[in-house]
């Protein structure tokens, strides 16, 4: 962990009553797993962190500037536009990115995730569930938020393509100081995303 100041902080936080509290802090450029079994509360968590919910006791500090980014399990629940440049460009617009500077974001978000220019324009009904959920990483990554909150990360990925999801979050944490929070159930998932390992304790949230 590096000595940036904290861009998540959890005081005593219950995400349900009766749940253990947890003291946590995430730093910029820091990449944590949240590790429980399955139906353990992880994520009640995701969106206490969120601010999606609020917790059963306790103090949740976010970031002020840039945001909380979040890619749920299953991201094209959550899609509101029928191709995938409109989709990433959605978050970035509503900042204030315009013109070149937006088209810009956008494709290069989209490059990163692994998403050939071809595709950029087409219907949901052609893209299979691994390229939706590329879509949904693309949507983070045009988005710049200073955390990143993630949901069983790369699940619906090839062993490859998890393992080089992994590393590319890892360089973009790096390169623009974001803080990367993922909730998994699998062992050797929070190992491969997380530099540091938190498991949760007290039953289900």
């Amino acid at each position: 962990m590096n000595g940036s100041d904290p861009l998540l902080t959890l005081r005593a936080v219950c995400v349900s009553h009766g749940s253990v509290p947890m003291d946590l802090v995430v730093r910029a450029g820091e990449r944590l797993a949240i590790l429980a079994p399955e139906s353990f509360g992880k994520s009640r968590l995701l969106r206490v962190m969120a601010g999606l919910i609020e917790p059963a006791s306790g103090a949740v500090i976010r970031p002020e500037d840039g945001g909380v980014g979040v890619l749920f399990r299953v991201p094209e629940l959550r899609f509101l536009c029928a191709t995938p440049r409109e989709e990433v460009g959605l978050a970035p617009a509503a900042r204030g990115v315009r013109g070149d500077d937006l088209n810009a974001r956008v494709e290069a978000a989209l490059r990163r995730a692994g998403l050939d220019g071809a595709c950029w324009d087409r219907g949901w009904h052609l893209f299979s569930a691994s390229e939706k959920y590329r879509v949904g990483v693309a949507i983070l990554y045009a988005l710049r938020p200073r955390l990143l909150l993630i949901d069983e990360p790369g699940n619906p990925l090839s062993d490859s393509g998890e393992v080089g999801l992994a590393e590319d979050l890892r360089v973009f944490c790096l390169e623009h100081g974001v803080g990367l929070v993922v909730f998994t159930s699998r062992e050797g998932r929070a190992g491969l995303f997380g530099e540091r390992v938190v498991r949760m304790e007290g039953g289900k949230g």
